[in-house]
């Protein structure tokens, strides 16, 4: 699968990894570094991820109104 390195900072932003990237690696530069802001005008989860065996490594999320990372895939 292919990997993402996303920089330090604080994206204010949802993120949706959608069916069919599978094998997807999310690399941040740490839970306190690289961080999803998925407060309002966003809702729901701060990641969802719809695809499967994806990996999150550190990324931190903060203000989501759900859950911080919600899987919702089918293996």
């Amino acid at each position: 699968g292919q990997t993402v390195e996303i920089a330090a900072g604080v994206y204010n932003e949802a993120v949706t990894i959608p069916a069919g990237k599978n094998g997807l690696t999310l690399r941040g530069a740490g839970l306190k570094a690289t961080v999803i802001d998925a407060g309002p005008p966003a809702t729901g989860p701060g990641i969802l991820v719809e695809s499967s065996s994806v990996t999150i490594e550190g990324i931190g999320v903060r203000l989501s109104d759900s859950d911080g990372i919600e899987i919702d895939a089918l293996a």
